[in-house]
């Protein structure tokens, strides 16, 4: 037995204590663990349990958005440990007119600022009458006694430091926990609309150290663009153009261009990082392949978790909490495969649903969505909530997951799959990095992670019970991928609609 639940005055619910104690075991073991259990179900207060148990701080705590880092220091307060909610530059940097320069500001600067040099005098830890302390209250400490709130956050002693997955490691931590790590192995997309590429090449002209091939690179970007309208772009950057293109962001700070125009450049900066630009209408698309590396020990917790995901650790144990399983319908007379998209079916069955149902939520591509911008009542509104109808959100977009969206019937408007190209390309990546099985990296786990995230939007409570559709006959090969979260059954026809409970009632 690894022990008695330590959180005094927390009652755990059924199946904590027992998921507790075998994180404790494999931690006290070294193991490198996940945990998999459904929304809500209490993955948070378990995991602290098994951090107290085990002694296992201070503790790195990785998150997808710093808003879900009040839920985890709510938790960790009940169990009287000290958390510090950290954040980046962008939103830290006193000096930054700009959140978005935020970061080239601070190198800038740094050696200079009154702030930093704040650091090295007197400066009181918020956590010394406190549990939790956020961003926003050290940002506020900072500008009243004159010392950098970003770098302070790295100084203050505590127990969890809650961060987003990419801010730099600032201190030395016992022990990594990822939370909704299934987001590691989803590739990252960066947006820009090519009307950006002019003033990006204006501004690289001004600069005197820029190369030639660099801006050629840039203008067959945008003839690919007037000529074409979409497909991978192959003139990609390399380290030479990206230090060119830096180098010339850092000099137009320094000589007082708008403000504007360098937001774009760095914009930009961030899209030619990517491996892969592709070219969809009108915006450029970075992709960036997943890079799912974290230091052990670590915990990894995610809600949608696949079997096949823990092949891509090696040597790791898994605590499972059966999830809730939910039926949901393969319609097979529909696609959204490339060169065989189904657009008039859609539409008919989009028609339908709205005589079933009050509140639709449908995700799906861009490229399969924007048939149906004109004929629905929201497309990618700025909120959700309170809205009805039928409303079209991007299977990728920021509705995609930690968003509760309770509806009537969820549709997935085809396999939320990449276009052919990109999935090309990121496979050539990671066979190039020893990957043994480069395509269902590349392909077949994004999109299953996509499907199950979307889904989850409308299914975030046990009694949550919406009508599941998932509106492409692909669905069916991956039967056994989705089984430990849906039964599945085959819908054969617009008519056998019908003949679905959900419908009739």
């Amino acid at each position: 037995m690894a022990g008695k639940w330590p959180i005094k005055g927390v009652d755990p619910r059924p199946g904590q204590v027992e998921a507790f104690q075998k994180l404790t075991q494999l931690l006290i073991e070294h193991s490198k663990v996940v945990l998999s259990a459904p929304t809500g179900w209490g993955k948070t207060l378990t995991i602290i349990a098994a951090l107290m148990a085990t002694r296992m701080f201070p503790a790195l705590w990785l998150v997808r958005s710093l808003s879900i880092g009040f839920r985890i220091a709510e938790d960790a307060a009940k169990a009287g440990l000290r958390t510090i909610i950290a954040a980046g530059r962008n939103r830290m940097c006193i000096l930054a007119k700009r959140r978005d320069l935020a970061d080239e500001v601070c190198r800038l600067k740094k050696l200079n600022c009154r702030f930093f040099r704040g650091l090295f005098e007197n400066i009181v830890n918020p956590l010394d009458n406190r549990l939790t302390v956020d961003w926003m209250t050290i940002r506020r400490m900072g500008e009243d006694m004159g010392f950098c709130p970003y770098y302070a956050q790295d100084i203050f002693d505590c127990d969890i430091v809650v961060q987003n997955y990419n801010r730099r490691r600032g201190r030395i931590f016992r022990i990594f926990v990822v939370d909704e790590a299934h987001n590691l192995w989803l590739p990252k997309e960066v947006r820009i609309h090519v009307s950006v590429l002019d003033d990006v090449e204006v501004m690289l002209e001004r600069y005197p150290f820029t190369e030639k091939y660099t801006l050629e690179k840039i203008r067959r970007i945008k003839r690919r663009a007037l000529d074409y309208g979409g497909g991978v772009i192959n003139s990609t950057f390399d380290e030479e153009d990206l230090n060119a293109m830096k180098a010339a962001l850092i000099y137009s700070i320094e000589n007082g261009a708008p403000e504007g125009l360098l937001v774009e450049l760095k914009n930009f900066i961030r899209l030619a990082r990517c491996k892969v630009i592709y070219l969809e209408g009108e915006y450029l698309k970075g992709i960036k392949h997943f890079n799912p590396f974290v230091p052990s020990p670590f915990i990894m917790a995610s809600g949608t978790w696949i079997n096949e995901l823990n092949k891509l650790i090696g040597d790791v144990r898994v605590v499972e909490v059966p999830p809730v399983r939910r039926p949901a319908y393969v319609l097979d007379w529909v696609t959204s495969r490339y060169g065989e998209e189904t657009i008039d079916e859609y539409g008919r069955l989009l028609f339908t649903l709205r005589k079933y149902f009050r509140k639709i939520v449908v995700f799906g591509a861009d490229r399969i969505l924007r048939y149906f911008k004109n004929r629905c009542d929201y497309y990618e509104p700025e909120k959700v909530e309170g809205l009805e109808g039928l409303i079209l959100l991007r299977a990728r977009g920021r509705f995609s997951e930690g968003v509760d969206i309770p509806c009537d019937c969820i549709v997935m408007l085809g396999c939320p799959f990449m276009p052919p190209e990109i999935i090309g390309r990121l496979e050539s990546i990671y066979r190039k990095a020893g990957f043994s099985n480069p395509w269902m990296l590349a392909a077949e786990i994004p999109m299953l992670i996509t499907t199950l995230q979307c889904i989850g939007r409308a299914t975030r409570t046990p009694d949550a019970k919406p009508l599941i559709l998932l509106a492409d006959s692909r669905y069916k090969r991956y039967r056994n991928a989705l089984s430990k979260y849906l039964y599945l059954e085959e819908v054969n026809g617009l008519d056998a609609l019908n003949r679905i409970p959900s419908c009739m009632s």
